[in-house]
């Protein structure tokens, strides 16, 4: 013990010369920063493109009006709404005589309508599990005979807030096959398999993170109060957990064996071990797509999940992650009953439930060619409960894992159809955060913005083939593009981010790439004596949250590492003349566990570091520009 004991010593002498730098007085030197001069950006040659061939500068200003509710009855008979939970609508109707089906839209504003059902003419209900919470929604019912449509229905009703209930679970991993990687800006892919024999993938995209960080990837062996009617089939758990993505990941399970148990597949996530456990919407790739009983006969699953071993999981957030079995009333009890706290996690088990009852419902005796007439109104019910630009990126991701395994003639019926509602969307989107740049706060950059200028950016420049796609859908809606060309200049109004003040100040260096906001996870590193740390900071408001982290290196002939967990805020610290604020510091106050070994011998102990650690942050005259 004799060398851990002069390690100590060193240790201790360390400390000292480390807490000096971090005394609240000792503020580092300013890094100073050549302001890129403003220049005027061109029109995208899109936009001169638009069908109605109106100036630019007519489109841009036009605002687009909400327009009244119209009751219509000249449709089905009876049709009424009420509410089976907060944010669940259930809509019943008499039959109208002679009807062959019915077609279903909602709408928020009366202007942008979006179709969530295409319905058997024998139907005489249907319940909106993806109706937004506390919102004044409008439901138009068009009938359809064998001469057309035979008239509409309408309502309006009133959802409530939401209640959650999170459901919590307890779930035990295989540690001893966890793997890990550094992963930074370019992306990276992790892979494994587990005991079972199912394979796991996961795609982390360009852009995605925007320092390099370690992600790990262990997997589930068993949840011990599972609660699907089904079996669990497959899961992960994504680290760190907790944080949020710029762009979507793409998990992909491969089942070693095909299943027939006669419930649905679905996703599901949780964060931790358990905690706030719901569904997600799994997108299954089959082999096979149908059954063919006779000549001209089939029975199939509108999902074909008889046949289905790969499961892809669009992750937005690095957390658990897997896939189940359930029944349509099981994971519609979840919804109603076990909301999330967090509201995109509540919309994506509205959505899984969504599809669960779509994929348990058996479609008699279809042809290919009536397979592919039916809507796939689940993927429409996600178009429409995309709230922020986050939100957008997780269903266009879903609808592009919704084409790799649609058929030819479902994607010619459907896909332009949904990419204008998907163009409708990213208008909405724009202009949310539009409005969150202008009524925010001082010092406070939504991360909706960085995120919807980049979305504008992808659509006008047509960055990946979905974009090129949706850019093409967007031109035959006159005014979309010049209304995201509105919104962009209003994002302007946010011109700014942040980053650390990366001056070395008494042997410490702090690094970190820029963070579009303070209101999404960050990270942020630093080295002082040869030993790299790195925090993670996970905001619960822009100025103030959570707090861990770990580093450590070489400590004279042995090692130290650090565990860190705490909390932090930020204060404003100077203003420039006009008064705009220029640098933050983020205080910290933090519990921290040190180890340090030497030839196969360890000791470590545990200390607070209370409000000692300042981060220095400066104030970027420009936004991040992710590429």
């Amino acid at each position: 013990m004799s060398r851990i004991c002069k390690l100590l010593f060193v240790f201790l002498l360390s400390l000292v010369v480390i807490g000096c730098s971090l005394l609240p007085g000792a503020k580092p030197e300013e890094v100073k920063e050549t302001v890129p001069s403003t220049e005027v950006s061109e029109v995208n040659e899109v936009l001169e493109e638009e069908p109605d061939n109106s100036p630019v500068e007519e489109v841009v200003e036009s605002e687009v009006e909400v327009q009244p509710f119209v009751l219509e009855n000249s449709g089905p008979a009876g049709f009424t709404a009420e509410l089976t939970a907060p944010d669940i609508v259930l809509l019943k109707w008499n039959p109208l005589p002679g009807a062959t089906g019915y077609e279903l839209f909602v709408s928020q504003n009366n202007l942008h309508w979006y179709r969530i059902a295409n319905l058997p003419g024998e139907r005489d209900r249907f319940e909106d599990l993806l109706a937004t919470e506390n919102s004044l929604l409008s439901y138009r019912l068009v009938a359809l005979t064998a001469a057309g449509e035979s008239g509409t229905s309408s309502l309006q009703i009133q959802t409530q807030p939401r209640n959650p209930n999170p459901l919590n679970v307890q779930s035990s991993f295989e540690d001893d096959l966890a793997v890990t990687a550094l992963v930074g800006p370019e992306g990276g892919t992790l892979s494994l398999s587990d005991s079972k024999g199912v394979n796991y993938s996961l795609e982390i995209p360009k852009n995605a993170l925007l320092l390099e960080m370690e992600v790990s990837m262990t997997p589930v062996s068993n949840i011990s109060n599972w609660p699907l009617d089904g079996n669990l089939q497959a899961g992960v758990h994504l680290e760190p957990d907790g944080w949020l993505l710029y762009e979507p990941a793409m998990l992909t399970i491969s089942l070693p064996a095909s299943y027939s148990s006669g419930l649905a597949m679905v996703g599901f996530g949780f964060n931790g071990s358990g905690e706030e456990f719901h569904l997600t919407t799994a997108y299954l790739q089959s082999t096979q797509l149908n059954t063919q009983l006779g000549s001209d006969t089939y029975f199939v699953r509108n999902s074909h999940q008889q046949n289905a071993r790969v499961i892809r999981l669009p992750v937005m957030e690095l957390k658990g992650n897997g896939v189940g079995e359930s029944s349509e009333q099981t994971a519609g009890d979840l919804a109603k009953n076990n909301q999330p706290t967090n509201p995109s996690n509540a919309n994506d088990q509205k959505a899984a439930a969504a599809s669960v009852d779509d994929d348990i419902e058996l479609a008699p005796l279809l042809s290919p060619e009536e397979l592919a007439s039916r809507v796939p109104y689940n993927m429409y019910n996600q178009i429409f409960s995309i709230k922020d630009c986050y939100e957008f990126k997780k269903a266009a991701a879903a609808f592009q894992s919704w084409e790799s395994g649609a058929s030819s003639q479902q994607k010619a019926n459907w896909s332009q159809d949904l990419l204008e509602n998907f163009g409708k969307k990213a208008v909405e989107v724009a202009k949310a955060a539009a409005k969150e740049c202008a009524d925010a706060g001082e010092g406070v950059v939504p991360s909706s913005v960085p995120c919807a200028e980049k979305l504008i950016r992808d659509i006008q420049s047509g960055s990946t083939p979905f974009f090129q796609e949706l850019q093409n859908a967007m031109k035959s809606t006159p005014g979309a593009l010049g209304e995201l060309l509105k919104a962009q200049k209003d994002l302007e109004k946010c011109p700014h981010s942040f980053k650390v003040n990366d001056a070395t100040t008494l042997g410490i260096q702090w690094t970190s790439g820029c963070i579009p906001s303070l209101d999404r996870p960050f990270q942020i590193k630093f080295k002082a004596m040869d030993i790299v740390n790195q925090y993670r900071l996970y905001p619960s408001n822009p100025f103030s949250g959570k707090l861990e982290g770990d580093g450590g290196g070489k400590f004279g002939e042995g090692t130290i590492n650090y565990v860190y967990t705490g909390t932090y805020k930020v204060e404003i610290l100077s203003r420039e003349s006009s008064g705009k604020i220029k640098e933050l510091d983020i205080l910290t106050s933090m519990e921290r566990t040190t180890i340090i070994c030497d030839s196969g011998e360890c000791v470590s102990f545990e200390d607070e570091v209370e409000s000692a650690e300042r981060i220095p942050i400066l104030v970027n005259p420009t936004r991040c520009e992710i590429p």
